[in-house]
């Protein structure tokens, strides 16, 4: 008997950089951010002559008699300024802090949720709106988008591209998609199984 993709596979084997684990209520797969020490310090460096000129910027604004020109050309920079900073600043720490999860929950779905310390956003996706899972031909290769990157795995749901995997390597990435692929098929063959033995009156 053909097995399908990801079929009778072991989520507890040794993955190369995952941490895939069978729980009571499915599976957790675990992908923490590859920590590029020269984009860290690179962007620590930044942080600094940025909060430099976030200080002379502010400075100049606060003191009394600055021309309003002047202060309007502060106040927009500022504004370009910080928002660059939040975003250097987001990719710093999810160098340091970030991680991405997704489970495969039991009589669920799938939810990915992706974290930088306690700040955590999560969606949940049933696995019937479920689609079209399969390696990302256009993830991104490097981590200089830092949360915002797109993953390697990749599936439709909700009528939206979703992914996850953060820089996972192809073989990774196949690895998950088997798993996910598995997991809706299994649920999804119950349901016509329950169908089949309770047909509508």
């Amino acid at each position: 008997m053909t097995k399908r993709p990801g079929e009778g596979a072991d989520p507890d084997a040794p993955a190369a950089r995952l941490t895939i684990r069978q729980t009571e209520d499915g599976i957790g797969i675990h992908n923490s951010a590859r920590r590029r020490i020269g984009l860290v310090v690179f962007g620590v460096l930044w942080l600094a002559g940025w909060a430099a000129g976030e200080y002379f910027a502010l400075n100049e604004m606060m003191r009394s008699g600055s021309p309003l020109p002047i202060v309007l050309f502060l106040g927009f920079w500022l504004t370009i300024w910080t928002f660059a900073g939040l975003l250097v600043l987001s990719i710093v720490a999810w160098q340091l802090f970030g991680a991405e999860t997704l489970f495969l929950v039991e009589r669920g779905g799938v939810a990915i949720e992706r974290s930088i310390g306690r700040f955590t956003m999560r969606r949940s996706y049933g696995y019937d709106r479920i689609s079209d899972v399969g390696v990302s031909d256009d993830a991104d290769t490097s981590a200089a988008r830092g949360l915002f990157s797109r993953g390697a795995v990749r599936f439709t749901g909700d009528g939206r591209t979703r992914t996850f995997g953060i820089d996972l390597e192809r073989r990774e990435a196949e690895r998950v998609v088997g798993l996910i692929q598995a997991f809706i098929d299994r649920h999804r063959g119950d349901d016509n199984a329950n169908s089949a033995a309770h047909p509508a009156a």
